[in-house]
């Protein structure tokens, strides 16, 4: 009997090692599969959570051709439908817009902005505005369960390049939500993708500290909605006296973050996720490493770790604190500069002789269990 288990225990064992060790790529083929045959499922299970039931599409199998005709045309289709929905969204959006001319309002009156400071923010918005009229939409349709909080797939691959014309679900292809990332692609399969998500240890993205408009345009959302909700909700409060008063204070709060807004760009580092595959984590906090401004750049001179004061004694700033924005910096060669990666929830005090600080953040993106649609940008040029 006890020899009848070892030999079941060795044969699982040695089942085991021969799994860890295959090629990637014959394990991304095989997970591709699984999803291309999961998938109907795991969108039939996200539908019913989500209160709607999935329709059958009715294409016809009259002949090989007529299918990649229709294939073609429904992937051109789906590409032009982002493509209107992405300049809708920049151009006549009113919140977009009203952003941009009011960030571009406070830039052009601050008279300490040099004239490259303002050519750099507009190039950068622009770029993204481009990358974003060329963005293919997807729809997440399978979870592994033992990689949920790192990886996704999604239902594009090397068929809509095809039919689109051009190479823009690659390997490395940023993975977005409006302005904010979710990850990138590591493995392009014929109809389904991998994303590996920003929450997923072993990716790490370049980043850098943005405080002023962008970081402070998220926090007067905030407040305004706030204010709304306060002045429907009367119930709460002694007197109508006390209503006024708490309503004139968030006013005066809004008009001092406003004239406080001034962009500054400072500490660069490392942002990495806190999820490891082989089980289904809760965590998605993002780790952030490295950071300092020990260099001058196009942003500004290298300042002191521990004081933020300027190399050159004319300026002093904080490098790091809670709530600051992290955007993307584009030297990962990944992801553009200027997305929306994190803010930060925790600074870890320096230890002696440290040369950087490490801290903690909350993805921009949202809860990443919830985000059903994405959008994947045209990988870097190297």
């Amino acid at each position: 009997m006890l020899r009848k288990y070892s030999t079941s225990y060795g044969m699982i064992v040695l089942a085991v090692f021969f799994v860890l060790f295959l090629p990637k790529s014959f394990t991304c083929k095989v997970r591709e599969k699984t999803a291309s045959g999961l998938s109907p499922f795991h969108q039939g299970i996200t539908f019913l959570r989500a209160g709607f039931l999935s329709k059958a599409s009715g294409i016809s199998n009259s002949s090989k051709v007529r299918e990649e005709d229709l294939d073609r045309l429904k992937v051109r289709n789906q590409m032009l439908t982002s493509q209107l929905e992405a300049v809708k969204e920049y151009l006549l959006s009113d919140e977009r817009l009203d952003r941009q001319i009011s960030r571009y309002k406070e830039l052009s009156e601050n008279k300490n902005l040099t004239k490259d400071f303002l050519e750099r923010r507009e190039k950068e918005y622009f770029h993204r505005l481009t990358l974003m009229a060329q963005q293919v939409p997807a729809k997440i349709v399978y979870r592994d369960p033992a990689f949920w909080s790192t990886a996704v797939w999604i239902n594009v691959g090397k068929k809509q390049n095809k039919a689109l014309g051009e190479e823009i679900i690659t390997v490395d292809s940023p993975v977005v939500v409006g302005d904010n990332i979710v990850g990138v692609i590591d493995y392009v399969g014929e109809s389904q993708s991998k994303v590996s998500l920003i929450t997923d240890a072993s990716l790490t993205t370049s980043v850098r500290i943005v405080r002023g408009s962008l970081q402070n345009k998220r926090l007067l959302e905030e407040l305004s909605v706030l204010q709304e909700k306060l002045k429907f909700t009367s119930d709460i409060f002694f007197s109508k006296e006390e209503q006024k008063n708490t309503l004139s204070i968030l006013d005066d709060l809004k008009e001092n973050i406003k004239e406080s807004i001034q962009e500054r760009y400072l500490a660069k580092g490392e942002l990495k996720g806190s999820s490891r595959p082989l089980w289904r984590s809760r965590k998605e906090e993002l780790n952030g490493v490295g950071f300092n401004y020990d260099f001058e750049d196009v942003e500004g001179p290298a300042r002191d770790l521990r004081t933020g004061e300027s190399l050159d004694g004319k300026s002093k700033e904080i490098l790091i604190k809670e709530g600051d924005l992290l955007v993307t910096s584009g030297m990962d060669g990944i992801f553009p500069p200027g997305f929306h990666a994190g803010v930060v929830t925790k600074v870890d005090p320096l230890e002696e002789g440290a040369i950087s600080y490490s801290l903690e953040a909350k993805a921009t993106c949202g809860d990443l269990n919830e985000i059903t649609s994405v959008y994947v940008l045209k990988r870097m040029q190297d």
